[in-house]
């Protein structure tokens, strides 16, 4: 896991997620609990909460199928229900 700041564009490294990752990946910061989500590919599809403060990922749990998840977004902020 790299943090970039997006002022400089420098990188940090902050640790390994923990698995090798292959194809198509997702992720997305879940602003209002603090919780970094990833959809990843290992061996199949699996949603992963990835610790932001060392890089480690926690497997929550696979996609129906092992599906390959290419994107993960969550609504958030900006009040009212989303269609």
């Amino acid at each position: 896991l790299v943090m970039i700041d997006p002022a400089t564009g420098a990188g940090t490294v902050i640790g390994s997620v923990g698995v090798n990752a292959n194809y198509a990946q997702g992720m997305d910061f879940e602003e209002e609990s603090g919780v970094l989500y990833w959809a990843a590919y290992v061996s199949s599809g699996e949603l992963r909460v990835i610790d932001t403060a060392t890089g480690n990922s926690i497997l929550i749990g696979g996609f129906p199928g092992g599906a390959e998840v290419d994107s993960l977004a969550f609504a958030t902020g900006g009040g009212g229900d989303i269609p």
